[in-house]
């Protein structure tokens, strides 16, 4: 994803209001998180994003990754993500996978079973931006997503 690293990094601090309200499909009140935990962990995992959402009176954290195309393995990795997140935080996650050139869909689903035992059951929400219609948000805003629309599904334009 190297080629994406550095317009996504500077949207995603920028307009992250706008691309957390592009995925739940509504305005919501974000708040930047400040990670103060000092805790020593094996393996140092950094997210993309992740910020403080409150929608209807409700709180969550909004845990937002992007990827250049599906990887077999960002479920996995997400799960993880999402548990040092939800254990550090006491919070529930919103987990969001945002596909930035991916033409098939990965699963949005991680299990893990072990005989009779379900041990996890981990679904999260998956934007494949090329499903979405890129012609409706140079249009409609928002502005801090067009770097985006190149990406997006462009519809054929209608001869007259």
């Amino acid at each position: 994803m190297a080629e994406y690293d550095l317009i996504i990094k500077a949207l995603a601090e920028r307009y992250i209001d706008q691309i957390a309200a592009f995925i739940r499909g509504a305005d919501v009140a974000i708040e930047q998180i400040v990670d103060k935990d000092k805790e020593a962990v094996a393996v140092q995992r950094i997210s993309d994003v992740l910020v403080k959402v409150r929608e209807n009176g409700y709180e969550y954290l909004m845990l937002v990754e992007f990827q250049a195309r599906p990887d077999r393995k960002m479920a996995g990795r997400l799960l993880e993500y999402t548990a040092i997140h939800h254990r550090r935080h006491e919070k529930p996650i919103y987990p969001v996978v945002i596909n930035l050139t991916g033409g098939h869909r990965q699963d949005k689903q991680y299990k893990i079973e072990c005989i009779d035992l379900t041990v996890v059951d981990f679904n999260y929400r998956q934007i494949n931006l090329r499903d979405v219609a890129g012609q409706d948000l140079l249009y409609r805003g928002p502005v801090g997503l067009l770097p985006m629309a190149p990406l997006m599904r462009q519809e054929a334009k209608l001869k007259d």
